[in-house]
């Protein structure tokens, strides 16, 4: 046999044979650490994108939020307007009512004593003061009626007929239609 049979066919050496189950094992746990590595890698970067998607929803999510906070401003502005409105609005047509409901009778009472003072028959002092009376208290409800028209600026122009509170006007038509 040649040298280079025998030492194919000799038994490896323990410790060779331990060198070569090292290499194999380091060479094992290297493809382990690179796969482990690769694994780890696209984690990372799946994590990367995941918290990119989630900035640019959270981004969205702020741009609605500040959207939304907008619009509920604007209703809230727009809710305040329209019960400002309606107060208004109800104090207008209480004024107009109420002016109304004065303005008739008064109108009344004025143009009667506007009558009595024209009869020539009255001449007791007692009727005559009498008279003087109605006449200031009448006078009294007119400059208060007056007073609030003054506010009619401040109330919405389509709810009131500003002419009902002009007594001048309604004494005319009252003594128009006694005639």
């Amino acid at each position: 046999m040649s040298a280079q049979n025998q030492n194919q066919h000799e038994p490896v050496n323990p410790l060779q044979q331990q060198v070569e189950q090292l290499k194999r094992e380091l060479s094992e746990m290297r493809e382990e650490l690179e796969d482990t590595t690769r694994g780890t890698l696209a984690l990372y970067n799946e994590i990367e994108n995941k918290n990119a998607e989630l900035k640019s929803q959270q981004k969205k999510l702020e741009e609605k939020n500040s959207e939304l906070q907008k619009a509920m401003e604007n209703l809230r502005t727009s809710e305040e307007a329209r019960i400002r409105a309606a107060r208004t609005a109800a104090i207008g047509n209480i004024v107009v009512t109420y002016n109304h409901e004065i303005n008739n009778p008064l109108a009344i009472i004025t143009a009667s004593l506007d009558l009595l003072k024209m009869e020539k028959n009255i001449s007791d002092e007692e009727s005559t003061l009498q008279l003087a009376k109605i006449e200031r208290a009448t006078d009294r409800v007119k400059d208060v009626i007056a007073k609030i028209k003054q506010y009619e600026n401040l109330l919405p122009k389509s709810y009131i007929n500003w002419d009902m509170l002009d007594l001048e006007s309604a004494k005319v038509h009252y003594k128009r239609s006694e005639r």
